[in-house]
């Protein structure tokens, strides 16, 4: 949070220059909502807080990830201040957008919305794909202990011991940061 005085000084100093209708955050850091908290309360501005991941909603799913008391109860007050304070909430997942209408039941529900991860396929009409002579499977993303490749290689050794050629055929590439 060391750097959230800066980032308020610096996002103060855009806004004052560029012609900005809306403050955008997205996190992991959770931090960048705060600096967007702030920036919409000095400003005016309204601001868009895009999750990604839940914030302080995920550590029931996720024992792992459980904070001291103290962390859990100032992340929880933050998180509670931005949504409140957020034009709109977005979340990658149906699921992850239904927990937060569910557990945030004074809030409009229209101000949570899901945009899920993934492509629109006018994007790739008349682009020819590059034959490769084995299919390459990304696994692109951040590992923690929490979130890990197991399931996905217990089902391709699974897949691999039902047609044990399928081994010469498949590529896979791991793209992202490792965890502990």
């Amino acid at each position: 949070v060391g750097w959230i005085p800066f980032a308020v000084w610096t996002g103060m100093r855009i806004l004052r220059k560029e012609h900005i209708d809306a403050i955008y955050a997205t996190g992991d850091p959770w931090s960048d909502f705060l600096v967007a908290r702030v920036l919409s309360l000095l400003t005016g501005k309204p601001f868009i807080m895009d999750m990604r991941d839940p914030w302080t909603l995920r550590l029931g799913a996720y024992p792992e990830l459980e904070l001291g008391k103290v962390r859990r109860v100032i992340e929880s007050f933050w998180e509670r201040q931005c949504v409140w304070a957020a034009s709109k909430v977005i979340n990658v997942t149906t699921e992850a957008t239904q927990m937060y209408k569910d557990w945030y039941v004074n809030v409009e529900s229209s101000k949570f919305d899901c945009i899920t991860q993934g492509y629109d396929p006018p994007d790739f009409e008349g682009i020819e794909g590059i034959g490769t002579a084995k299919m390459t499977i990304v696994a692109a993303g951040t590992y923690y202990n929490f979130r890990t490749p197991e399931s996905f290689l217990q089902g391709l050794r699974h897949l691999v011991d039902l047609d044990p050629k399928l081994k010469e055929e498949i590529k896979i590439r791991f793209m992202g940061i490792g965890g502990s």
